[in-house]
């Protein structure tokens, strides 16, 4: 899970921020939700493992594709719980 709610970033994509409903400009420092980075942003965030608790620090994009399998987050010392999930899913393992 997401330890903090919101970001401080800086600005580079105006048109997209905007979009959102953000009034900011190029270069600017603001703080945004931290779901409404892009899919693809490499802005470190902190992460919470859902198995063990333990924070992390990795790029967005690398917490999605974390959640996206399971719809939980675990850091790379509990990844065999999803390992074993997927498995009985799959090939319905006991």
């Amino acid at each position: 899970m997401l330890v903090h709610e919101y970001i401080e970033i800086k600005i580079t994509q105006t048109k997209y921020y905007n979009n959102l409903g953000y009034d900011v400009s190029s270069g600017d420092i603001t703080t945004i939700k931290t779901t409404d980075l892009p899919k693809g942003s490499e802005v470190i965030i902190q992460t919470e493992c859902d198995v063990c608790d333990h924070i992390n620090e990795i790029p967005y994009n690398k917490y999605l594709k974390n959640i996206s399998n399971q719809g939980f987050y675990t850091c790379k010392s509990c990844s065999y719980v999803k390992s074993q999930t997927t498995k009985k899913l799959k090939y319905n393992d006991s």
